[in-house]
């Protein structure tokens, strides 16, 4: 053993982190399209695009800009609900979307 050596024990961490963690909505909107993302961010546009889309989407913004997200149901979501989405980047008809691979990518906080 060399004198005045330093040993240093690392411990595992027991922090537990989300397993996709969120990014900005702005930062998600300059990723690849395909890129699979997660925002949180409080619903704007609750099935307001029911009908030009023939879907139930809606759209969620944070500080840093707005997206639409695709969905096939209507989520029941009300204005200004926080909302976490994880889902695929699309283009479709020149409209950047979230399109969730399943109803449980979508999670909301309970109320407005």
């Amino acid at each position: 053993m060399l004198a005045g050596s330093l040993l240093t024990v690392l411990a595992p961490s027991t922090a537990v982190l989300p397993a996709d963690p969120a990014v900005s909505i702005a930062t998600a909107r300059q990723l690849p399209l395909g890129s699979v993302v997660t925002v949180e961010g409080s619903v704007t546009a609750p099935t307001v695009f029911a009908s030009t889309f023939s879907d139930k989407g809606f759209a969620v913004q944070d500080a840093t800009a707005r997206i639409y997200v695709s969905v096939v149901d209507d989520l029941g979501l009300s204005f200004h609900q926080q909302a976490r989405v994880t889902g695929t980047l699309r283009d479709i008809g020149g409209l950047l979307m979230i399109v969730p691979a399943s109803r449980s990518d979508v999670q909301a906080k309970p109320g407005c």
